[in-house]
């Protein structure tokens, strides 16, 4: 007999998820099914051990009335059962586990790794088996994910690692802690508590940070909720208060990366670069296959003109997820920093295969054009953010500085003056239009839009634009004795002119 553990989907698998297929396999051919489904494969989480099992067992489900419920519901009964054969909802299953593998930074695909891609898709036969517990199942997937992430991913065991033990041994501030329940143990008693959680009435109003808010007040000691309730903080761009939550689950269990790497990205967002690299650092130190926590490192080193630095992490995000769009970008970037545009055009290529409405990549492929006399190229990436987002301001001063490289200085201005108006605050308008009114010997014009730039354009010192700003502040040096008590003094008149 072929093993249904054989089949080409199951590479890089455990021996716990091989263990649990051929369970599932062992199921389907008593119950004379045609196909191996996510079903069978549900019901051996209760029975092959690992943290799916740990995860399972946790919320009280009944193991027996489960299977007597699933099996007796599959559809694809009634015909002899194909050795090896998987269901196309468990291949999609599968194909979902090994994503969320390639997320979490982990090597191999663990029976949780498949309850987390079940819980993804949440499908119609696993909410009846899991609407007893009461809870959500973004909340059931917070606990899981969390269970994952103190596995580190490399097998079935959660338990930290010796080393781990020895990092909290030398902390005082933890010295019981090496004597208390693992992580794992305490979120196993998490999730069971949660399981007397009262049912929630439903009403409009009612959010998913509301439904955390009550699971934290009844599960206080339950780091995984803190974390999950961040993660949504941050999509809705409170960043603040998701730092806060994160500490509080860092205090709860130190070990819990995804709280580290959340946190370091709340604080990039408010460009506390500072706590920011220290977070990702930390976490990437438990987690060093975690590619998200690269590619925001980077971002962080790069506001800080760390280069080499950030390509580093840009370049070890792509070595884990090969073609990652924003680790391509953040390279791209680097590279045009030290004014490798060749390369970064290249990547930005890569990036635009992907994702062809990734306007910002346009704006940065044109500008690395520009740099490279390619003007023809460069218009036809402005013109697309042109067409596509005519009431985006920089769509109007790309356009402005292209037709400054190319002496349409009329033009030029005339681009500059609707990107101001759309947006008074793009200091690269200013720039263009100064430096069109420079060459037509409109110096006091030029004069007032170089100040107002300076003053605006906050990136104009990075690498790529320091000689930006230096050819301002020359050209306003040079010209101090000509000018008027007024004429640095930009009045809201002049900006549309």
């Amino acid at each position: 007999m072929v093993s249904a553990a054989s089949e080409p989907h199951l590479d890089h698998v455990s021996p716990s998820l091989r263990q649990a297929f051929l369970t599932a396999e062992a199921y389907a051919k008593r119950y004379n099914h045609r196909t191996i489904g996510p079903q069978h494969l549900f019901i051996t989480c209760f029975t092959v051990k690992g943290i799916g099992n740990d995860w399972a067992v946790g919320l009280g489900l009944d193991s027996q009335q489960i299977m007597s419920q699933l099996l007796s519901n599959y559809s694809e009964r009634g015909t002899p059962y194909t050795p090896s054969k998987l269901s196309d909802s468990l291949k999609a299953t599968l194909a979902q586990a090994a994503k969320e593998v390639r997320y979490l930074g982990h090597t191999q695909i663990t029976t949780a790794h498949v309850l987390l891609a079940m819980l993804r898709s949440y499908p119609t036969w696993l909410r009846e088996v899991l609407k007893s517990t009461q809870l959500s199942h973004l909340v059931l997937r917070a606990l899981l994910h969390q269970a994952l992430l103190h596995s580190g991913g490399s097998s079935d065991d959660p338990l930290p690692t010796t080393a781990e033990r020895e990092r909290l041994q030398t902390h005082k501030k933890f010295d019981t802690v090496s004597v208390q329940p693992t992580g794992l143990e305490r979120t196993g008693r998490w999730i069971k508590g949660a399981v007397g959680l009262p049912p929630l009435q439903p009403r409009p109003s009612f959010t998913t940070t509301d439904y955390l808010a009550v699971c934290i007040e009844a599960l206080p000691t339950c780091a995984a909720l803190y974390t999950y309730r961040a993660s949504i903080l941050i999509q809705r761009e409170k960043f603040l208060e998701a730092a806060l939550d994160c500490s509080r689950a860092i205090q709860l269990n130190p070990f819990l990366t995804w709280a580290f790497l959340l946190r370091g990205y709340a604080y990039l967002s408010v460009n506390d670069l500072e706590r920011s690299l220290k977070d990702l650092s930390e976490g990437l130190r438990h987690a060093p296959r975690a590619w998200e926590g690269y590619v925001h490192r980077g971002r962080g080193w790069l506001q800080k003109n760390e280069l080499d630095n950030a390509l580093a992490d840009f370049n070890q995000a792509l070595n884990i997820y090969p073609d990652l769009p924003a680790a391509l970008i953040g390279r791209a970037l680097v590279r045009m920093h030290k004014r490798d545009f060749h390369w970064a055009i290249i990547d930005f290529d890569t990036v635009l295969k992907q994702t062809p409405n990734d306007y910002a990549a346009y704006h940065n492929r044109g500008t690395a054009k520009v740099y490279l006399q390619d003007y023809d190229g460069a218009q036809t990436d402005f013109e697309t953010i042109f067409v596509a987002r005519p009431l985006w301001s920089y769509a109007h001063s790309n356009l402005g500085w292209l037709t400054l490289m190319r002496g349409e200085y009329e033009k030029a201005i005339q681009y500059c003056k609707r990107a101001i108006e759309i947006d008074p605050q793009n200091g690269a308008a200013y720039y263009s239009r100064g430096a069109a009114k420079a060459a037509q010997h409109d110096i006091h014009g030029a004069l007032r839009d170089f100040k107002r730039s300076l003053e605006l354009w906050k990136t104009v010192d990075e690498p790529m634009t320091a000689h930006i700003a230096q050819e301002m502040r020359d050209f306003l040096d040079q010209h101090k004795p000509t000018m008027s008590v007024n004429t640095g003094d930009v009045e809201t008149a002049n900006d549309g002119e």
